[in-house]
């Protein structure tokens, strides 16, 4: 009987390290929004409810404006609670369905499932707000840039949609920052004529 309990413990204990091991290879450590692992598994989730039911989804790539200087002015320890505040401000802008991942740096993905871009643009728009507003603790203030990719076709991949989305990100850079762009549409794949 005291073997039999020695392995059920054995046996439940591993269960729990297993999934808290899990779950640490798929969030970020600093911010506790998924990161690149947890990110890429999701968007083949949604990736493929999206082939069956033929919906769109929409991406958000956002950069904080100017993260550097904030390091440097303030330190390191100060631009890891940026970095958390962001994730959270970006986290109360989104919906139960969506999800936010840190990327790397200073750079979050967010991805909006069953979203067309002008409900992408209501939430970026949100974002910006949301950011912008003064008096969150001693944090300096800062800003985001944000870019939007919709995708229409699930031929598109995560990667090519991630493209989209920083190519429309570094045009709001280019254009002053604090701002959203979107994307262009990407152009189907010409058929192949038939002799």
């Amino acid at each position: 009987m005291v073997l039999l309990l020695a392995v059920g413990f054995k046996a439940v204990t591993t269960r729990r390290l297993q999934a808290i091991l899990e779950r640490r290879s798929t969030l970020d450590p600093l911010t506790q929004v998924l990161n690149r692992r947890g990110f890429a598994d999701i968007y083949a989730k949604e990736h493929a409810l999206m082939r069956r039911e033929s919906t769109a989804m929409t991406m958000l790539s956002i950069d904080l404006d100017y993260f550097k200087k904030i390091n440097d002015c303030y330190g390191h320890a100060t631009g890891d609670r940026v970095l958390v505040d962001v994730a959270q401000v970006i986290g109360k802008a989104l919906r139960v369905s969506d999800h936010v991942a840190r990327f790397g740096g200073e750079e979050f993905i967010v991805l909006l499932p069953v979203t067309g871009v002008d409900w992408a643009r209501d939430i970026a728009e949100r974002i910006l707000v949301a950011v912008r507003e003064p008096g969150r603790g001693d944090l300096p203030a800062y800003t985001v840039s944000i870019g939007i990719a919709c995708q229409t076709s699930s031929d598109e991949d995560l990667d090519a949609i991630l493209m989209r989305a920083d190519e429309a990100l570094y045009r709001a850079k280019e254009r002053g920052r604090d701002c959203i762009e979107i994307a262009s549409t990407p152009m189907p794949p010409l058929q192949a004529i038939k002799a």
